[in-house]
């Protein structure tokens, strides 16, 4: 019997079809292996490792390190610190955002909160086939921030969490000392300097040192939302004069209640003073019936030397007036200034603190 044999026409055709299907197998198999390296590098795939590597991990302290400031009254470990109190713990989401120039852009957030945004950068690195690769770029960190004011004598040095002030912090210069036109003319009181230092993370530590490199008292007020520094008090004026002192103090709150006269006290208050005449003249017919009195709390400090003639202090103290089981109290606090008048320190100004 005759072997039969195909035709030489579909001898080719099919020879071309398995040509052309491994072809086209090659061909998608190729494609894939490209698109697959394209996808590889595109930079969501980048910003999706750093994401993971620094957000999801709660990594704040390379996070603060990438992100350092010139700030230096917050320091990286500071801004480290505050974000482990504040996001430890905390989901985190990754978003692209709008790209900054030919970089791409994307924003961290907890919840509804932006806390960091980063951009990627093409690397000088390439895929087999030309594609541009990315790499970390720029990181930035959000968190709220404070700012503080301080006042110094002017020739003091103020310390903010172990750096100097100076003139970047400076916001107001010759600033007259409280009563200072209280002083007799040609006598200069102290003159203060405000710095505010802004970008703090962290309650603050506030040093001061006097020209002589003395630490210098520093304390809050309240009432002005600001820290002071304290000129250096003079424990030697002190130690000469606080008895003294503490006598007129004493004699004028008698006065003012009615346990003593004008001609009593006249000789603590300097005759070319407002205040002589002012207290001279004092109303003290409304004082609360009393048969007995006291000073308890007593304090006197705070002694500053003007000149060899002109001093202030501070007094303070609490006058108990008693009838007989009851007792009123009269709250004192003053800060006096003292002129010497033919030899003798009298008082020729005075500054309510209370």
């Amino acid at each position: 019997m005759a072997k039969r044999t195909l035709p030489l026409f579909y001898k080719i055709f099919f020879s071309v079809l398995v040509l052309a299907v491994c072809a086209v197998g090659v061909g998608l198999w190729m494609l894939n292996g490209v698109l697959e390296e394209y996808e590889s590098v595109q930079p969501k795939n980048v910003a999706d490792e750093i994401f993971a590597k620094y957000y999801a991990s709660h990594d704040f302290d390379t996070l603060a390190a990438k992100c350092a400031t010139e700030n230096p009254f917050a320091s990286a470990a500071d801004v480290a610190s505050y974000l482990h109190e504040k996001y430890d713990g905390a989901e985190m989401t990754c978003t692209s955002g709008a790209a900054q120039g030919e970089a791409p852009t994307y924003i961290v957030k907890v919840n509804d909160y932006k806390i960091s945004s980063f951009t990627l950068k093409e690397s000088a690195e390439r895929s087999k086939h030309g594609w541009v690769k990315y790499e970390e770029g720029n990181f930035v960190l959000y968190y709220d921030t404070a700012e503080v004011t301080v006042t110094a004598p002017e020739t003091y040095k103020v310390f903010v969490n172990s750096v100097e002030l100076g003139e970047a912090q400076v916001t107001q210069k010759d600033i007259p000392g409280e009563g200072d036109e209280l002083l007799p003319q040609g006598v200069e009181g102290v003159k203060y300097t405000k710095y505010t230092v802004k970008g703090l993370i962290k309650t603050p530590e506030i040093t001061s040192e006097s020209p002589d490199g003395l630490a210098s008292e520093v304390k809050y007020v309240e009432s002005e939302k600001m820290y002071r520094v304290s000129p250096l008090f003079d424990d030697a004026l002190m130690a000469e004069h606080k008895d003294y002192v503490l006598k007129a103090a004493e004699e004028y709150s008698k006065y003012m209640e009615n346990d003593s006269w004008w001609g009593g006290i006249s000789q603590y208050f300097d005759p070319s003073s407002e205040i002589y005449e002012s207290a001279r003249t004092s109303l003290t017919m409304f004082v609360i019936d009393h048969n007995g009195y006291r000073f308890d709390d007593v304090f006197v400090g705070e002694f500053y030397g003007y000149s060899d003639d002109v001093f202030s202090c501070r007094v303070s103290f609490t006058h108990v007036l008693t009838a007989g089981a009851q007792e009123y109290k009269d709250y004192f606090d003053s800060t006096i200034f003292f002129r010497r008048v033919d030899g003798t320190f009298k008082i020729c100004g005075m500054i309510n603190n209370a």
